[in-house]
């Protein structure tokens, strides 16, 4: 891979040509007044075009799809404790809704989903209606999901050649996964990263063709697709594309449990056998801790 001190690229600031050797500087000049060293910070991550600033304003659009992602794999991770499913909406329809955002995007492949979060206190009804439309369903302490996000990813890109897309649905990416995930964007290229949140915030640092939110989702791609029609082809799907080990409906990520059934997973979590290994909850530590500490050095401005 080509290091980054040989790109020259252009300011979207000012139009000019910079070396990024002279880039830091740059930045600072007077002419720059409106850009800051975490410009720099976001320009240095941004690998499918290097040399592109990414702006402070709100991406005012999503992209299509890019032709080699049109039919690829889309892997999707929901952080359902930053993003939950809405007091009286219909479970069922979670994954036809973030299905029909991405085909109105030109993301026809299939398309696996990762339901991640603090399920202790969820609704029998709410787990069976996403295991029904073969949405992996997987309880996590809270402060873990970001780091059960992450490796999983890994093992999606190690199992899975490019090209394939990356969905993240969750308030922490920004927060907890933007550096890791930006170094790997530099050494892994082929993977297109699409977001969801649930609110308007800052620009993400991380390079991604599409950013919507939560609520826009649920509210309008659910009423364009036919919910029987929708859970008999995703099912296939499923079956089709996920390995086998993987087809269990319900997973406990504290103790490794694995079931088929509403019943046995919510009665496991109210036992004790979930509780965490000491050794799972010091890496842990150590993970959030670390992308905690990068995250204000960047905010204060610090490269």
């Amino acid at each position: 891979m080509t290091p980054h001190n040989d790109f020259v690229g252009k300011c979207r600031v000012t139009l000019k040509l910079i070396y990024f050797p002279n880039c830091r500087s740059h930045v600072r000049t007077d002419t720059e007044r409106n850009v800051t060293p975490m410009h720099f910070w976001r320009l240095s991550f941004c690998t499918s075009q290097p040399w592109r600033l990414v702006k402070k304003e709100r991406m005012s659009r999503n992209h299509k799809a890019a032709p080699e992602y049109a039919n690829s794999k889309t892997a999707v991770w929901w952080d359902m404790d930053t993003c939950p499913v809405p007091d009286g909406y219909d479970a069922g329809r979670v994954r036809p809704s973030i299905e029909g955002a991405l085909k109105e995007l030109g993301y026809y492949g299939p398309v696996t989903i990762t339901a991640m979060g603090n399920l202790k206190e969820a609704p029998p009804h709410l787990l069976q209606r996403l295991s029904s439309t073969g949405i992996l369903v997987q309880h996590a302490i809270p402060d873990w999901v970001a780091t059960l996000i992450f490796s999983d990813v890994m093992e999606f890109k190690r199992n899975n050649p490019p090209p394939a897309t990356i969905m993240l649905i969750s308030d922490k990416v920004d927060r907890e996964l933007s550096f890791r995930l930006c170094r790997n964007q530099q050494i892994q290229r082929g993977y297109n990263l699409v977001r969801a949140r649930s609110f308007c915030g800052n620009p993400s640092r991380l390079y991604h063709t599409a950013d919507w939110r939560w609520k826009t989702i649920l509210e309008e791609a659910a009423d364009s697709v036919s919910q029987d029609t929708t859970t008999s082809s995703v099912l296939r799907k499923c079956s089709s594309s996920v390995d086998s080990s993987a087809l269990s409906s319900f997973v406990c990520r504290a103790c490794k449990f694995t079931g088929l059934s509403v019943a046995s997973f919510t009665s496991h979590l109210s036992t004790e056998e979930h509780e965490p290994y000491p050794h799972l909850l010091v890496s842990n530590t150590f993970f959030s801790l670390s992308n905690y500490f990068l995250f204000l050095s960047t905010e204060d401005g610090e490269i």
